[in-house]
């Protein structure tokens, strides 16, 4: 069974996001980015999604990159 079946009717408003890390061309280091971003996103800028940092966020929450400040929430 699909984990994610009660989710069918809210997919178009609200959306996985994650955090991730990307290479740091300069040092070859892996950088952990502070904002949480999708899939789409993620895969765009040659990032690694972290396992097990996944967050169901209204879409409305995202800015125009499609990220989200987990931070900013808190305020």
């Amino acid at each position: 069974m699909n984990d994610y079946n009660w989710l069918s009717g809210l997919r178009p408003r609200m959306i996985e996001v994650h955090h991730y890390k990307v290479l740091d061309p300069e040092t070859g280091k892996w950088v952990v980015a502070p904002l949480k971003c999708s899939a789409e996103s993620i895969s765009n800028s040659n990032g690694l999604i972290i396992a097990c940092t996944m967050e169901i966020v209204a879409r409305s929450c995202l800015n125009k990159d499609g990220c989200y400040d987990p931070e900013q929430s808190r305020k």
